[in-house]
């Protein structure tokens, strides 16, 4: 993710936005502790690696535990249907993916893959940009999927 992210950042114009999600347990081995150590740890990693005041926020999921999210997407995870965060719903994650643009069987492998571990890297920008991304992403043997 890092080597991602960092060659991201070499031809990235200001516009693109760059949010990542995962899980807690990636970072801390107490995956089910609503007290997770010290997120301000977590925080400032990503800080660091996104660059300058990243939005930052965790929160668990029903299905997936603990995760949290980096960038400016954060905001939509934290939105409540009803009085609860969507992130935390069961099916929060999935209907934010669709929501985002992603077929249904584009958003169950993005959850199965977060699930499983792996970080999902969202990036917003302009189509003609996000095509080079995915190029360079894929030289640097992440998996983009379209």
């Amino acid at each position: 993710m890092e080597n991602a992210l960092k060659d991201l950042e070499q031809i990235a114009p200001t516009h693109l936005k760059i949010t990542v999600v995962g899980k807690v347990a990636q970072f801390y081995s107490n995956d089910d502790s609503d007290d997770y150590k010290n997120l301000a740890t977590l925080k400032m990693y990503w800080n660091q690696l996104l660059g300058g005041s990243t939005t930052f926020a965790s929160f668990k999921n029903a299905v997936l535990g603990n995760i949290f999210i980096a960038g400016p997407l954060a905001s939509t995870f934290l939105g409540e249907v009803n009085g609860k965060t969507l992130g935390t719903l069961s099916v929060g994650p999935y209907g934010i993916m669709m929501g985002m643009g992603a077929t249904v069987l584009q958003a169950k492998t993005f959850i199965e893959m977060l699930h499983n571990g792996c970080y999902l890297l969202l990036l917003r920008g302009q189509e003609q940009d996000l095509e080079q991304y995915k190029n360079i992403l894929e030289k640097t043997k992440s998996q983009p999927l379209n």
